[in-house]
C-alpha cells in the first residue's frame, strides 16, 4: 500500500530592519512527498530565543480551522490535524509562522526544534542552533547593507535563509519569485534529503546572485 512521506518545508519572506531590530516571518508548511495519502498530520514546534537584547520569538497558528493546538510552557507548540484533514501526494498544508525580532548582544543560541508527521509516515525533524558568533555575523551582514538599495533587497531576501540552514547544511531550496512587494524574493527551503536536489547556503547565495527577482 502507498504510504505517505511528509515533511516541513519553509516560506521565507524578506527581512526587515527597524532602527537596531531585525525583524522577519518564516511560514511553517507540511508537504507530502510520498504516494500516499496522508492523515493524523501533527507538527511540534520548539523555539528558544537568544538572551542578552530585545530577541523575541513568537509562533502564530497560520489555519486554525484545519489544526488543533496545543501549547506548552510558552515555547512548546503542537499542532494537530483535526479528522477531515488529509494531505494527497504533492500537497502542502500550512501550519504555523516563526515571527522572530532580532537585536544585539546575543548572549545565547537561538534554537529550533520542528518535527512533523503522519499516520505511515516516519517522523521528520529539523533543528536550528545558530551560536552567538553566527547570530551576530548575519546581523551585521544586514544592518551594514541596509543604506544601500543594491545591497539591501538581496541582504532582506538571504536573511532568513542563512538563519534557518549552516553556511555548509546541504538543504533542498526552490526559488518560487518575488514577494508581493515585489523588491525581494521569497525562499521555499525543506530538511535534509526531502527533495531531488539540495544545496548549502552558501551554494544558494551564489546561485541567487545569477537571479532577478
Amino acid at each position: 500500500m502507498p504510504q505517505p512521506h511528509v515533511y516541513v518545508i519553509f516560506l521565507n519572506g524578506p527581512a526587515l530592519v527597524e532602527g537596531k531590530k531585525v525583524k522577519g516571518e518564516i511560514h511553517c508548511v507540511i508537504r507530502n512527498g510520498g504516494p500516499g495519502v496522508a492523515s493524523d498530520l501533527f507538527m511540534n514546534i520548539e523555539v528558544g530565543a537568544p538572551a542578552g537584547g530585545s530577541s523575541q520569538i513568537a509562533i502564530q497558528p497560520a489555519d486554525q480551522q484545519n489544526w488543533s493546538i496545543v501549547r506548552s510552557f510558552g515555547y512548546h507548540f503542537s499542532f494537530m490535524a483535526k479528522d477531515n484533514v488529509r494531505l494527497p501526494p504533492e500537497a502542502q498544508l500550512s501550519t504555523a509562522t516563526i515571527q522572530y525580532q532580532l537585536e544585539k548582544p546575543f548572549t545565547s543560541n537561538l534554537e529550533m526544534k520542528i518535527m512533523t508527521g503522519a499516520a505511515g509516515s516516519m517522523p521528520h525533524r529539523y533543528s536550528c542552533d545558530r551560536p552567538p558568533s553566527r547570530l551576530d555575523e548575519l546581523y551585521a551582514a544586514i544592518i551594514s547593507s541596509w543604506p544601500h538599495q543594491e545591497l539591501r533587497d538581496a541582504a532582506s531576501k538571504r536573511f532568513s535563509m542563512n538563519l534557518m540552514a549552516d553556511e555548509e547544511t546541504p538543504i533542498a531550496y526552490q526559488i518560487v519569485g518575488a514577494d508581493a512587494s515585489g523588491h525581494a524574493g521569497t525562499v521555499v527551503q525543506a530538511g535534509t534529503d526531502c527533495g531531488p536536489e539540495s544545496y548549502s547556503a552558501a551554494q544558494l547565495n551564489s546561485m541567487l546572485g545569477a537571479f532577478s527577482l
